[in-house]
């Protein structure tokens, strides 16, 4: 049972087993995406962040959050709403358009709360992307935290 379990393991966690989930979602800058099914991921946060990273290849900075925070408690919170875009705008000024994006990761603490990891593709420089999202009873999935960051070198192990 032990051999079993060992190989099971050494199959999940081997680069062949996630080869395909370095291009689980990339959007380019035609907007276009490609969509392939992650396991244990909802499909709809799935779509959820492709079209987000959408609209910000197609410049549409406001857009992008407000489809993505709605139905959010972010949403109610107007200052931290303004603060993300300005800081978008930011990176974009700083690092140039935003050109496309590529699935990291996800995790997930429970079957109603997970994070996922994108990386962003501007002209000079990659950025991390980590959204958090909560299966409301009330209001199904919705956004809890969004966070991004020039820092992508973190997505590296330092082994």
């Amino acid at each position: 049972m032990k051999i079993i379990l060992a190989l099971l393991l050494v199959l999940i966690f081997t680069p062949a087993a996630h080869s395909q989930g370095d291009a689980l979602l990339k959007s380019d800058a035609t907007g276009g995406a490609n969509k392939l099914s992650v396991l244990g991921i909802p499909p709809e946060l799935l779509n959820k962040t492709s079209e987000f990273f959408t609209n910000l290849v197609a410049g549409n900075i406001n857009l992008a959050y407000k489809i993505l925070l709605k139905g959010s408690p972010i949403s109610e919170r107007k200052e931290e709403i303004v603060t993300l875009i300005r800081e978008t705008k930011l990176s974009v000024k700083l690092y140039g358009n935003i050109k496309g994006s590529e699935f990291v990761s996800s995790e997930s603490v429970t079957g109603s709360y997970l994070r996922l990891r994108y990386l962003a593709l501007l002209e000079t420089l990659p950025m991390r992307w980590i959204f958090t999202f909560y299966k409301s009873p009330a209001n199904g999935w919705v956004v809890t935290n969004v966070k991004f960051d020039d820092l992508s070198e973190f997505y590296f192990s330092d082994q």
